[in-house]
C-alpha cells in the first residue's frame, strides 16, 4: 500500500511541474533583468565616481598620464563601445557607450584663490 501512494504523490506532484515553471519563468526572467541592471548601475557609478575623484586630485601635469591609465583601467574591466576622456582648461568630460547607452560626467575645476 505504500508503494501505492508513493506512486500516487509521485504522479500529482509530476502533473503540477508545467504550472509551476510557467509560475517561475516570469520571476526568473525579471531576476536576471535587475541582475544586468544592478550591474550597469554599479559600472556607471564607478565609473562617475572614479573620474570626479581623478579630475579633483590630479594636478593639470600629471592628467594626460593619469587618464590613460584611468581610461586603461575602465576598458580592462568593460567593453565599451566608445569611451572618451576630454580635457578644456578647467572643464573636464568623460563619455562612455555601453549597449547602445550613452552616459557621460562632468566635472569643473574651480581656481583656487590665491
Amino acid at each position: 500500500m505504500k508503494i501505492i501512494e508513493l506512486i500516487c504523490c509521485c504522479a500529482i506532484i509530476f502533473s503540477f511541474f508545467p504550472f509551476i515553471s510557467e509560475a517561475l519563468t516570469p520571476a526568473i526572467k525579471i531576476h536576471s533583468k535587475t541582475v544586468q541592471i544592478e550591474h550597469e548601475l554599479n559600472r556607471d557609478k564607478f565609473l562617475y565616481n572614479g573620474f570626479i575623484n581623478l579630475c579633483k586630485t590630479t594636478e593639470d601635469s600629471q592628467w594626460l598620464l593619469e587618464s590613460a591609465l584611468w581610461k586603461d583601467t575602465c576598458t580592462a574591466l568593460w567593453n565599451f563601445e566608445d569611451l572618451k576622456i576630454q580635457h578644456e582648461g578647467n572643464f573636464y568630460r568623460e563619455t562612455w557607450k555601453c549597449y547602445g547607452k550613452t552616459m557621460e560626467a562632468l566635472f569643473y575645476k574651480k581656481q583656487e584663490e590665491l
